[in-house]
């Protein structure tokens, strides 16, 4: 592969864009193949940081949850933990 299109893949992951669209454009078979482009060029892959728990919730707070009826209850904790540090 040319250094004009390396420089482009590198140029489009650290932009974000997902790796199966940037393997379409470029006509890569593989995410392992595209990983190796990446490393080859000393791009280290996100590390993924998330914490899974198991919470358990009194009547009090599972009232409030079945109130406000979030559409994705792990983002709407943590939102709230977020705001809870910004104003503690």
């Amino acid at each position: 592969m040319d250094k004009k299109k390396i420089e482009e893949i590198l140029r489009l992951y650290s932009e974000g864009v997902k790796t199966k669209k940037i393997r379409e454009l470029y006509g890569i078979g593989s995410q392992d193949t595209l990983y190796k482009i990446l490393h080859a060029n000393h791009v280290k892959r996100p590390i993924k940081r998330s914490l899974s728990q198991t919470v358990c919730f009194d009547q009090e707070a599972r009232e409030i949850i079945r109130a406000v009826n979030p559409d994705n209850l792990s983002a709407w904790i943590c939102d709230l933990i977020k705001k809870s540090q910004m104003h503690g």
